[in-house]
């Protein structure tokens, strides 16, 4: 698993041909054609490619310690577990924010937002719904809160259009922007290993 860039460019290239795909106008003059997916619909394929990319985002297991019960008893009433300390844990929420992108991106495409700013703020808005995480085969578990430190900016995507750019050259510069900004989350929170030890997790890149 882990963030895959080139998985979220093909994504947003195959969004942005459903968005230009035309078909015959239902009523009008021959050769008149009409766009198949509206506004809602684009920004909902857009959407989904964020929200699939980052279905796939870890973080590791850091840095503990994440003590469990002595199972003896006695001193040290708590022991270390480190055997599950490091691990990589996956994030188990990121398909449930898919609407608030979609939104944004709606809400950027209706009122022709010139530098798609609504969308932007609601990546990073959605990028706070990464709370849960778990790992596989084993259990471990982490709880807390993602920061997107950097936001995406797409002043220069549509730049890019306006001179002249190709639509996979858009898709590609969108791609990277996104993927940059999700590379500076950072989370923290709290854990729990299999065995019941418990400790914290601090400043996990999402990777």
């Amino acid at each position: 698993m882990a963030l895959n860039v080139d998985y979220l460019e093909d994504k947003l290239k195959q969004a942005f041909r459903k968005g230009r795909k035309a078909q015959p106008a239902a009523a009008g003059v021959s050769g008149e054609v009409e766009l198949i997916n509206g506004k809602a619909e684009v920004a909902g394929f857009i959407a989904e490619a964020i929200t699939g990319y980052a279905d796939a985002a870890e973080i590791t297991m850091s840095p503990g310690p994440f003590l469990f019960p002595n199972p003896a008893g006695g001193t040290p009433p708590v022991l270390p577990d480190l055997v599950n300390q490091f691990s990589l844990l996956k994030v188990q929420t990121a398909l449930a924010g898919n609407n608030i992108v979609k939104q944004g991106f709606l809400a950027s495409f209706r009122s022709q937002d010139p530098t798609l700013s609504v969308a932007s703020a609601a990546i990073v808005t959605y990028a706070s719904t990464l709370t849960l995480f778990q790992g596989f085969p084993l259990p471990n578990l982490a709880a807390g809160v993602t920061t997107m430190v950097v936001p995406p900016v797409f002043a220069p995507v549509i730049a890019a259009g306006l001179a002249g750019a190709s639509e996979d050259t858009c898709a590609t510069m969108m791609a990277l922007i996104i993927d940059a900004s999700f590379r500076s989350c950072i989370f923290n929170g709290g854990g729990t290993t299999i065995v019941a030890g418990v400790g914290p997790i601090i400043s996990q890149p999402l990777i």
